[in-house]
């Protein structure tokens, strides 16, 4: 079942990242101390709350967009009302990369947040922080 492989393949990846970077190396790095943008209360401020999620593909039906440019995606989302972005992260099975929720924070001005996975671990939420971001 997919959902297992994408689990098994996670377990192993947090593992793996937990042993290449300390999660203090992580709190070094110059962006971690910078503000970040309220996720939750930014959704709480505008009921009702549109979520938008940008991603390339999905383990199911693999990619489903080709020509795949997160900042123009988010001014669009943004554009057309979106209150906050989830942007997938996950390389392996959505095809993503934590430099795409980066380039989307720097190209809107909605809440961006990692979606890694609903099964993130404080690792990839130190991870995004260091970069400025968010993860959920």
């Amino acid at each position: 079942m997919i959902l297992d492989d994408i689990l098994a393949h996670k377990l192993d990846e947090v593992s793996e990242r937990k042993r290449a970077t300390s999660i203090a190396t992580l709190r070094e790095r110059p962006l971690y101390q910078e503000p970040r943008r309220g996720f939750r209360p930014r959704c709480a401020a505008a009921p009702p709350a549109v979520i938008a999620e940008l991603k390339r593909a999905s383990p199911s039906r693999g990619v489903i967009r080709s020509h795949y440019d997160p900042p123009a995606h988010a001014r669009a989302y943004e554009s057309a009302g979106a209150t906050a972005l989830s942007v997938l992260t996950d390389e392996r099975f959505f095809q993503g990369h934590l430099d795409h929720l980066v380039a989307v924070r720097g190209a809107s001005a909605c809440r961006a947040s990692a979606r890694t996975s609903w099964w993130t671990r404080i690792k990839s939420t130190r991870r995004a922080r260091s970069r400025r971001c968010r993860a959920r």
